[in-house]
């Protein structure tokens, strides 16, 4: 069921969003013939893909707080959420890839790159 607007993607974690953002794909490439659900389609994917881009900056920008992208405090202690967080980022990932073929070339390139941004973090 559409609505208006998207889901509030931002709000999904990471795995219900890339099983979210892999729908949306998958129903785009094999547009509907009504075109108010092709133009609602297509912007759901830009909007994904927006969300995407942000998660994916938080991800690979070490002094950025992944909800807010603002700078984080110099003096933060470790988080058990935020290591938890990065684990579930990770697993989800791990499972996209887990079948290659059924995502695109670009969005399999970010994931690798993703992934390995998010294991750098695990490990530090």
């Amino acid at each position: 069921m559409q609505t208006s607007e998207p889901l509030h993607i931002s709000k999904l974690d990471d795995p219900a969003f890339l099983a979210e953002l892999a729908r949306v794909r998958q129903r785009l490439e094999h547009p509907p013939e009504d075109a108010g659900e092709r133009a609602w389609l297509t912007r759901a994917y830009q909007a994904l893909t927006a969300e995407f881009t942000r998660r994916a900056r938080a991800a690979w920008t070490p002094d950025v707080q992944p909800d807010t992208l603002m700078p984080a405090p110099h003096h933060r202690q470790p988080n058990p959420i935020a290591d938890d967080y990065t684990r579930k980022r990770l697993l989800a990932i791990e499972v996209l890839l887990e079948e290659p073929e059924e995502i695109s070339d670009g969005l399999e390139a970010e994931l690798y790159a993703l992934r390995d941004r998010l294991q750098a973090i695990a490990l530090a």
